[in-house]
């Protein structure tokens, strides 16, 4: 009898552990798959595309992430480099592309492995933000790794003028 009793009280506190995990316990992550909407505008008008879109994210070195989104008008992939801070993870071009939008390459402070993922940094975006970019320079998303949520806005020419495509979605 107590051999039953001893079993059905390590089952219990297994269970009751289990259930209580807190999510500091998981190891927050962006890769994954995003699904949501996205809202096309050009110019004055907006509109809400039909169907779900899906955002594919793949961890491709310590700092780039392949982007892979499809779904309603857009079909499209891109490899940018990724900052933490705090709760957020925000996204820059990389290398050709950053000198190609911004005019200028990278500084070699963060290639030199200063503030990047990996290094515990808590500041990594504001180091970017610092050492690599101008206050007028345009960055286009990121990830809440509260919510699990990715907000980006891809731009695409069409005709003689830009179709930004605002894609919001949830991590499933």
């Amino acid at each position: 009898m107590k051999t039953k009793t001893g079993i059905i009280v390590v089952m219990m506190l297994s269970i009751f552990t289990a259930c209580n995990k807190t999510s500091e316990d998981i190891s927050p992550s962006v890769e994954g798959t995003y699904t949501g909407t996205l809202i096309k505008s050009t110019g004055l008008k907006s509109i809400a595309l039909d169907g779900d879109v899906n955002v594919d994210v793949n961890l491709m070195d310590s700092i780039t992430l392949e982007i892979h989104c499809y779904g309603g008008e857009l079909d499209t992939t891109m490899m940018l480099n990724y900052y933490e801070e705090n709760d957020s993870t925000f996204l820059c071009f990389s290398n050709e592309q950053f000198q190609g939008m911004f005019g200028y390459a990278f500084g070699s402070t963060h290639m030199m492995g200063g503030g990047m993922m990996g290094n515990n940094d808590d500041d990594e975006w504001m180091n970017h933000m610092q050492n690599e970019n101008y206050t007028s320079n345009e960055h286009f998303g990121g990830f809440n790794m509260m919510d699990h949520s990715f907000d980006y806005t891809f731009n695409r020419s069409e005709d003689d003028s830009i179709a930004h495509f605002h894609f919001h979605g949830l991590k499933q």
